[in-house]
């Protein structure tokens, strides 16, 4: 049955804007026991609770044990995700140009290849009819 640690680490996840491996990768813990303490079946470790209050040490650990709010002991941590959201999102801009520019040059490619091939079919038809 699913217990309310598990509840409230499948918030925190969605909170930090994060699936589950992810997650896993970003505390150091092993996907297989974060799936598992998200689903309920078996509760976290200490090692993976400890791996978790590492990584995010403004996480509230009275929060995630028991449910006393807040979920995080002040605001920098929320200026701290905005801070990576933003950093993955300029990331992700930057990608999408490139790909745009290959994209853009890929075409030209194409297009100069049709005219040679057009060319080339032109030439033909031209010895075809002398």
């Amino acid at each position: 049955m699913e217990g309310d640690l598990s509840l409230r680490l499948r918030e925190l996840i969605k909170n930090l804007g994060m699936n589950q491996t992810s997650f896993a990768q970003k505390t150091g813990n092993n996907a297989k026991n974060i799936s598992n303490a998200v689903k309920g079946t078996t509760n976290p470790s200490l090692g993976v609770l400890l791996n978790i209050f590492d990584t995010f040490q403004n996480l509230n650990a009275n929060w995630l044990m028991r449910g006393s709010e807040p979920m995080w002991l002040n605001e920098d941590e929320d200026e701290d995700k905005r801070s990576e959201a933003e950093i993955e999102l300029e990331r992700c801009n930057n990608e999408l140009e490139m790909i745009q520019n290959e994209n853009y040059y890929l075409k030209q490619e194409v297009s100069s290849k049709d005219k040679i091939i057009e060319l080339l079919e032109r030439n033909q038809g031209l010895e075809k009819s002398s």
